[in-house]
């Protein structure tokens, strides 16, 4: 990866890793959800403004501030007139990301408000070591599958279990994985988690050359990556929640809408928001319009909207982070630090032989044979 590319994923990351510290001081002052989410996006565009001033390059948020509080697992939002305030022993799952000219890096993390013991808890504790010990084993041309097999292997070791999606297509027979770990391509997918109509997943196109499907399928040096991490202690499966998810992107479809209002939309969409996760509240229009033209764009497969699910019993923790792939390890961009890496009574012998290992893998013995 060239130096420029990587200074610039380099200062989205800081920016991420700042904002999110200030969130959870947030957080833990018990404020109302739509302030802090509202207040940390602003922070980040503030940051994105200040570097690389003498550059046109483009910088944005790109999945806005999430704070998902308690049974609903992840992309919730608040405003204003649906707004929540934390309280005490509350467990909340914050996401954000942004970019630099494109250059896309995300981040994730949980806490329970106001109890500092929950970070050394045993839930908390797995999917850390499922964090650290994935990408420990990360080499360049294995498969991206490979990560989400040390999630579950270590999730195992706890007695817990990956959060699944609890749909899709309707129908029994059909499987899609979560996507545990994609590559940055300058299109943020994020899952929708459930995944009812085929143009949800239409947001990168269906071909690709050889080398386009490599990077897509295998890690490969020079690469950025996105990483997740959600584990449970529930038995119960997950389920779709009947609250609408507040977060929207644009499909790569096209259609020709007959209202002004519809078109109105899609206009600002495309214009201002690109590829971009957006609400309705960062478009420039009356909101009643906006929900107008809104039914219309989803009706014709234009916009998808971001699905919630809820998990009524248990805990659920989130850990995501960003990371490139370089010529001899893993570079962790967003995130905790990869630092005490020591061997765990509750892992298996295999699982600790790889969190002990080398990070550089070009001196893994199981690198080099």
């Amino acid at each position: 990866m060239e130096q420029s590319k990587f200074n610039k994923y380099q200062e989205a990351s800081k920016i991420l890793n700042e904002v999110l510290n200030e969130c959870k001081n947030l957080c833990n002052k018990n404020y109302f959800i739509s302030y802090i989410s509202n207040l940390c996006d602003e922070m980040i565009n503030d940051k994105l403004s200040k570097i690389f001033t003498k550059k046109k390059l483009e910088k944005s948020i790109v999945l806005p501030t999430c704070i998902s509080v308690n049974e609903i697992i992840s992309h919730n939002t608040f405003d204003i007139d649906n707004d929540y305030q934390l309280k005490d022993d509350d467990i909340v799952r914050i996401e954000m990301a942004c970019h630099i000219d494109n250059n896309i890096v995300s981040i994730g993390d949980t806490i329970k408000i106001n109890n500092p013991f929950f970070i050394d808890s045993k839930i908390m504790n797995a999917a850390t070591l499922a964090m650290k010990i994935g990408i420990n084993n990360i080499t360049p041309d294995m498969n991206l599958p490979d990560f989400e097999k040390i999630i579950h292997n270590v999730a195992s070791c706890f007695d817990l279990r990956l959060i699944q999606r609890p749909n899709v297509f309707h129908e029994y027979d059909a499987k899609l994985e979560f996507d545990w770990c994609h590559r940055d391509n300058k299109k943020f997918n994020e899952p929708s988690w459930v995944v009812r109509q085929d143009h949800e997943l239409d947001l990168e196109g269906t071909e690709f050359m050889d080398d386009e499907f490599e990077k897509n399928s295998k890690f490969k040096i020079g690469e950025v990556y996105h990483l997740s991490i959600l584990l449970t202690d529930s038995k119960k499966k997950e389920v779709l929640s009947k609250n609408n998810g507040k977060l929207y992107q644009k499909t790569i479809r096209w259609h020709n809408l007959k209202t002004k209002m519809g078109k109105e939309l899609i206009s600002k969409i495309t214009n201002l928001k690109k590829d971009n996760f957006f609400k309705l509240s960062d478009i420039d229009m009356p909101l009643n319009n906006i929900k107008f033209g809104m039914k219309e764009c989803i009706e014709n497969k234009l916009v998808r909207r971001l699905d919630l699910i809820e998990l009524k019993e248990g805990e659920c923790v989130m850990l995501k982070c960003s990371v490139v792939i370089q010529d001899n390890s893993v570079f962790k961009l967003t995130g905790f630090k990869m630092t005490n890496m020591e061997k765990d009574d509750n892992l298996s012998e295999e699982l600790n032989d790889i969190i002990i290992q080398s990070n550089k893998f070009v001196k893994r013995e199981s690198y080099m044979l």
